[in-house]
Formats: C-alpha cells, sequence, structure tokens
C-alpha cells in the first residue's frame, strides 16, 4: 500500500497528489501523464500512478487492475515517467505538470 496525503479536496488535483505519491514513497513505480473520459465524456489531461501491476488514482484515492482502469476511463497514456525523470521535470517547470501542453 502507497503512503499518500489527505487532501480535503481531490478533484483538479491529479498532477499534484500524483507528484506528491511518487515523491513520498521509495518502492519503484512510474508517473502517468495521459487522457482520460472526464465529466459528460469530455477528453480531459490526467494523471496517475503505476503500481506493482496496478493503477493508483489519486483524485479517486484508489487502485484499479490496469485493464480495468484503461477501459473504464478510456485512458490513453501519453507519457511514463520514473522517480527521477518527473523530480527534474518538477524542478524544471517549477509545477507537478502536466508538463505535455497537449494535456493541458
Amino acid at each position: 500500500m502507497l503512503k499518500t496525503r489527505n487532501y480535503r479536496k481531490r478533484i483538479s488535483r491529479c498532477y499534484e497528489i500524483a507528484m506528491d505519491v511518487i515523491l513520498d514513497n521509495e518502492e519503484p513505480m512510474n508517473l502517468i501523464h495521459g487522457i482520460i473520459n472526464g465529466p459528460s465524456n469530455s477528453r480531459i489531461g490526467h494523471a496517475w500512478i503505476q503500481y506493482k501491476g496496478q493503477y493508483y488514482d489519486g483524485v479517486f484515492n484508489k487502485y484499479y487492475e490496469k485493464d480495468f482502469y484503461l477501459e473504464h476511463f478510456n485512458a490513453e497514456i501519453v507519457h511514463r515517467y520514473n522517480r527521477k525523470q518527473a523530480s527534474i521535470l518538477s524542478l524544471k517547470n517549477k509545477h507537478s505538470g502536466p508538463w505535455d501542453k497537449s494535456l493541458e
């Protein structure tokens, strides 16, 4: 189980929450930036964590089997970052993401 922070509001904070998770845990994992179905089936940029064969979505504070997550949210992976890559991009850009303008 990943260490997660207690957030009062999670909606619209996926990049911040996912970045916190990857920095707060030592286990191997990847930060995923991609696109999912949002409200009213609109396509929105989103961030989640790949961990031990599952996905953890910080907005919902829930673990999902990879295939279920990809299908249920119609998720498309655009970028996959390890901890070092995510840390460098976060420092360089001075925010938690997205770092690809196409996901804004």
